[in-house]
């Protein structure tokens, strides 16, 4: 199993995926969502922790199908990924890989030996068109 913890999960979901509350409390408190700074971070760091408690078991080390986990996704900011990384880590969540989407390039300055997987991936069908056209 390859485990999506988020925080930002879809683009296609409601916030990202993110909590309506958190969303509010951005807004009001004047942080930006999906960004390396504390107040943000505190919260992530809340949520894998309860994610961690709850996947306790399951990792591939302890004999369950878990074996890579996802931080984010479509983000180019490497360094936030890496942050999230090492909440995950801290917070339990020890994986034999970490991966982060393939896709958009990373910003300036990724290092070659990054230490996540990059991976992509594709669709059958476009479920973000009302087209009723057959694909080629």
């Amino acid at each position: 199993v390859l485990f999506r913890i988020g925080p930002w999960c879809h683009g296609e979901a409601r916030n990202g995926g993110h909590p309506d509350w958190l969303v509010q409390r951005a807004k009001q408190k004047g942080f930006r969502l999906r960004q390396n700074n504390s107040q943000y971070m505190s919260s992530v760091e809340r949520w894998y922790k309860q994610v961690s408690i709850q996947l306790d078991g399951l990792w591939w080390v302890q004999g369950g199908p878990i074996f890579a986990v996802q931080v984010d996704n479509e983000m180019s900011d490497w360094k936030y990924l890496l942050a999230l990384r090492d909440l995950a880590a801290a917070s339990g969540m020890n994986p034999p890989v970490y991966t982060k989407t393939g896709w958009p390039s990373p910003s300036e300055g990724y290092p070659n030996n990054y230490p996540m997987l990059p991976y992509f991936g594709g669709y059958m069908d476009q479920f973000w068109s009302n087209d009723m056209h057959e694909d080629p």
